[in-house]
């Protein structure tokens, strides 16, 4: 197994350059806790969730009090459905990359 047990693995990085990682201290992952650094006070160390990844992850999303939220930035929340995505117009589009 990648790292060895006990070893952290990155598997994020926020937009505000927070790193997130897997501390693969047990063989089953599921059971792994999160850890988060932050990144404009790398000294203040690291952040340790005890949860599944889709819950941390929700959290970030939806509650202003988590400490890498970014529910802070937004009012409201929209979910957009992938099939109701137009598609360019592929006649005037100037950056074609679909």
């Amino acid at each position: 197994m990648f790292p060895a047990a006990g070893g952290l693995l990155r598997w994020a990085d926020s937009e505000q350059a927070d790193q997130f990682f897997w501390l693969t201290d047990s063989a089953d992952p599921d059971r792994w806790p999160i850890f988060a650094q932050p990144h404009d006070d790398v000294a203040a160390g690291w952040e340790r969730f005890d949860g599944s990844t889709s819950e941390f992850i929700h959290r970030v999303l939806t509650d202003p009090q988590q400490p890498f939220s970014i529910a802070c930035f937004f009012d409201t929340h929209t979910f957009e459905s992938y099939e109701q995505i137009r598609e360019p117009d592929r006649e005037w589009d100037p950056d074609p990359h679909w």
